[in-house]
């Protein structure tokens, strides 16, 4: 009798350290995501158009990692802290890595469910995948890991900020 009633306590104190834990992680995420979309859409796709521009100039901090294309650069704050090379909007977001491409930029912001920041070069064609994706502005997208881009009160930008369109 009384190893089951510990048990069921147990069990209890469990659910409600999950509860707790998955409350704080979706405060977290809410909180990037609040200041992602405060930001001033343009400026922030300057400066992801920026780093695109000094890919071929930076120093990844991941040189042996095989799994992207070549000529990938990998920025991580936990190897060395961002410096003036990563656009001061960028920095300020504080994210965990920045990983640019030929053609985009990944900023990853460290949460789960996951933020992160793609912007593309001018003109990029391709098409994206819009189920977990929510367009900013043209060549500016925030990828969220939410299935069928459910709408809900994140994605609604602040007033005075020029992200009104998220299609």
């Amino acid at each position: 009798m009384k190893t089951t009633r510990l048990a069921i306590i147990a069990v209890f104190a469990f659910i409600c350290f999950l509860g707790i834990t998955k409350t704080l992680i979706n405060r977290n995420s809410f909180k990037v995501r609040q200041q992602i979309l405060s930001q001033d859409y343009s400026i922030l796709l300057a400066g992801c158009r920026d780093l695109i521009g000094k890919r071929c100039v930076l120093k990844s901090d991941w040189p042996d990692d095989k799994s992207r294309p070549e000529g990938t650069i990998s920025l991580d704050s936990k190897v060395k802290p961002f410096g003036d090379e990563v656009p001061k909007v960028i920095r300020d977001l504080k994210p965990v890595d920045i990983v640019i491409y030929e053609d985009c930029v990944f900023i990853n912001m460290g949460t789960a469910p996951r933020n992160v920041i793609v912007g593309f070069i001018a003109g990029y064609s391709k098409d994206i995948d819009q189920r977990e994706a929510v367009r900013l502005t043209d060549g500016l997208w925030l990828f969220t890991g939410r299935r069928g881009n459910q709408p809900e009160t994140t994605f609604v930008p602040k007033k005075g900020s020029n992200g009104g369109d998220n299609k």
